[in-house]
């Protein structure tokens, strides 16, 4: 019995020698693989968070036994191959490549459903819309006249006239609009009488207002901030007036010798003709020289040429030229030579979405301006995601720029950008032929005229409802995400 007792004791013993070392080392993100150098590898982990919520989650055709969001950790650095599955919606699956002591981290996986469904909100027909980014309003158009404008309140659901008597019979010649601003400024022409309204969308009563008196002199290029419309920069021939529409007071050639200009969070972006770049405050004090290199603005700006000024938070600005070039103020600077049609900025991943003819291309302002084993500065890096397209026309950002919507002619497609292998599209649905889309961010809705009716549909691209604000948690651990574009 004794025997036995030493038996038992001494295969304990060793039992709890053996596997103690493997539970410390295992909780520290090392396994045991046979055949490896000293017997032990470090691990790495992959992050999965899908919209919606409470997808079914299969890796290397092994159903995990956490719903997404999960974290899996203690993988041995391979390939591994995932597939998300949901009722109702189309199987989501690549390879993920895992690293030792690295994070494959997909925190925004769009599901997306086998079948879109759209909603009619308001019938028409109507032949064209814009949407109105900061204002929560749509434009609809049955006409080309002022009186068959229309306001659709995406908070009241309702449709309202934009039209006033007097300016009723007005043809629309051109629109302008600030991102982030409630307000829209018309152009109108009747009997080759040019008159200038202003529309109000902030309140209930979108009022329009008569502002021809401020606008007399005529310009080429109409901005404003977005947080005071009251104030309205105009250029034309090189100098920039500032026009007060709440007093109708003019200040003539309140900048001269102006190349380009940009208004933005109560600042004024001045590039001058002698290639330096200011800003000011939104009446003109408290100047700061941004860029005096000569030498550089001559090689990066054409001569001659005018540049809308756009800045974006923390301290990206973008410039395009009117020839469509593209510039910004990191390196390589000059990023677009010509034909960029449109371009919208993600803040969350820091990227700028720019479509150009048949190009659709991603510039990322992500990358780290200097690494420290680099003798060169690295700056923005461009990405051209989609080539040789036909007739592209628009470009959004989805889902914290994750996904790009995109309209080709009449047909509108999504790009997932959350991925480690190349971007996958996938068709959405048909819209009127001619007519202009809206996304907005912030109900994950797409708004279209249908393509036979020409009514106002929307169209539900992310279950922004659903969605668990759940990112990759593991921020405070020592492990890096790798990288997708690597």
């Amino acid at each position: 019995m004794l025997i036995f007792r030493r038996i038992l004791f001494y295969s304990f013993l060793t039992s709890y020698l053996i596997t103690c070392p493997l539970t410390v080392l295992y909780a520290l993100g090392l396994i045991y693989k046979p055949g490896t150098e000293y017997g032990f590898v470090k691990t790495g982990l992959i992050y999965l968070s899908t919209a919606p919520p409470g997808a079914a989650i299969y890796l290397n055709q092994r159903h995990y036994a956490q719903a997404a969001p999960a974290m899996i950790r203690n993988l041995i650095p391979n390939n591994y191959r995932v597939r998300i599955e949901m009722p109702g919606y189309q199987a989501w699956e690549q390879t993920i490549p895992v690293k030792a002591e690295k994070a494959s981290a997909l925190d925004f996986v769009l599901l997306l459903p086998k079948e879109w469904k759209s909603a009619t909100l308001t019938e028409g027909p109507f032949v064209d819309l814009r949407g109105i980014i900061g204002s929560k309003n749509i434009l609809l158009m049955s006409g080309k006249h002022l009186k068959e404008y229309f306001v659709y309140s995406l908070e009241k659901k309702k449709i309202f006239e934009v039209s006033q008597t007097s300016l009723a019979d007005y043809e629309v010649d051109d629109l302008y609009s600030v991102p982030g601003s409630s307000v829209v400024i018309f152009k109108l022409v009747l009997n080759e009488k040019v008159s200038y309204a202003k529309l109000d969308l902030s309140n209930d009563h979108f009022l329009l207002t008569d502002i021809s008196s401020v606008l007399a002199n005529g310009f080429t290029h109409l901005k404003w901030s977005s947080q005071n419309a009251d104030i309205l920069y105009c250029w034309h021939d090189g100098i920039l007036d500032k026009l007060d529409v709440s007093s109708g007071t003019v200040q003539s050639a309140f900048v001269k010798d102006v190349q380009g200009y940009g208004a933005n969070n109560h600042h004024l972006y001045v590039l001058k003709k002698n290639g330096s770049l200011i800003k000011t405050d939104d009446k003109g004090n408290d100047p700061k020289l941004l860029s005096r290199d000569h030498a550089t603005s001559a090689e990066i700006f054409q001569p001659g040429k005018f540049y809308d000024i756009y800045a974006y938070p923390p301290d990206v600005l973008v410039l395009v030229g009117e020839s469509g070039d593209l510039v910004t103020n990191r390196l390589p600077y000059r990023v677009v030579d010509s034909h960029v049609r449109t371009f919208e900025f993600s803040k969350k991943s820091k990227r700028l979405l720019i479509l150009r003819d048949s190009l659709l291309g991603v510039l990322d302002f992500s990358v780290p301006e200097t690494l420290s084993d680099e003798a060169f500065q690295v700056g923005s890096k461009l990405s051209w995601v989609l080539k040789e397209r036909q007739n592209m026309a628009q470009a959004f950002w989805v889902y914290e720029g994750s996904h790009i919507l995109f309209r080709e002619g009449n047909k509108i497609f999504i790009l997932d950008f959350e991925t480690y292998e190349a971007p996958k599209e996938n068709f959405v649905v048909e819209v009127k032929n001619g007519s202009s889309v809206y996304f907005s961010e912030d109900s994950g809705l797409l708004y279209y005229l249908d393509a036979s009716s020409g009514n106002l549909l929307s169209l539900e691209v992310f279950p922004k409802k659903q969605i668990l604000n759940i990112p990759f948690p593991e921020r405070t651990e020592p492990i890096l995400r790798e990288d997708k574009n690597e």
